[in-house]
């Protein structure tokens, strides 16, 4: 398929098919829906599909929870489209207009609601704290837009709230203050997509990426994401490698072996 291959009206009406399926709380088929088109299209189109819908909703539609999360989730879905588009001052302040009708209406708050999804999407950490300060589950992608480290540690802390994968754009939000908490045991036990948490991972030019991804080498559920790693970054990993090889502690054999890879 081409860039072009849906125009604006198809994804407009794709966006709308979308909103005509309640959900509960499907995070993952919503985004995908939203990337994909954006993709085909662009990100002001999937963008102004996506508010364009958000503005012309019934009251009692905007009001919805419960098993009706589909319209949260493309409120939510903004944020990250908010992040691409060259025209993110007009499109927030649109959203930011149903955000304050939704507030001035009383409408339910919380993460699977209209109100809550804005709230997240623009307001980053004051719009966490509003929105998921009574969520049940807290799942940990409705913090993508918060880069306060001490609010993610706070709730790792914290066992019933801590069912998480590790998410680059957290690390990336929050910092190296994270790492300890990413590259723990716990962070790690991911079966299958332990290799593509690391591949994220290896996007970060930092000492605590290096040394994760020498403590993966030779660890069968990492596949290939260690060597993927140092090949793609030699210039940076070769001499990192080669001063650690001159031990003898397991890194440092470790170390000699991915040296092999060059």
């Amino acid at each position: 398929m081409g860039h072009d291959a849906v125009s604006a009206d198809e994804a407009a009406a794709k966006i709308g098919a979308h909103l005509g399926e309640p959900t509960r709380s499907d995070f993952y088929k919503t985004p995908h829906l939203v990337f994909a088109l954006e993709a085909l299209t662009s990100t002001d189109v999937v963008l102004e599909a996506i508010t364009a819908s958000l503005e012309k909703m019934s009251m009692k539609r905007k009001n919805a929870d419960g098993e009706d999360g589909t319209p949260a989730m493309l409120a939510y879905s903004t944020g990250f489209l908010l992040l691409r588009t060259k025209k993110a001052a007009a499109f927030t302040k649109r959203l930011e207009a149903v955000y304050e009708a939704a507030v001035k209406a009383k409408f339910a708050e919380g993460e699977h609601t209209i109100r809550g999804g804005l709230d997240l999407a623009l307001h980053g950490n004051a719009g966490a704290a509003r929105t998921l300060v009574n969520s049940h589950w807290q799942y940990w992608y409705y913090y993508l837009n918060v880069d306060d480290a001490d609010v993610h540690i706070a709730r790792l802390a914290d066992n019933w709230k801590s069912d998480w994968v590790p998410e680059s754009r957290i690390l990336y939000l929050a910092g190296e203050k994270l790492f300890p908490a990413y590259t723990s045991k716990k962070a790690l036990r991911q079966g299958k997509r332990l290799p593509h948490i690391l591949a994220d991972f290896g996007m970060f030019a930092h000492d605590s990426v290096f040394e994760l991804m020498v403590d993966m080498i030779g660890v069968k559920g990492a596949g290939s994401a260690p060597n993927d790693y140092f090949k793609a970054n030699a210039a940076y990993a070769k001499p990192k490698l080669a001063k650690l090889a001159k031990g003898s502690s397991a890194a440092a054999m470790k170390a000699k072996a991915a040296l092999g890879l060059f």
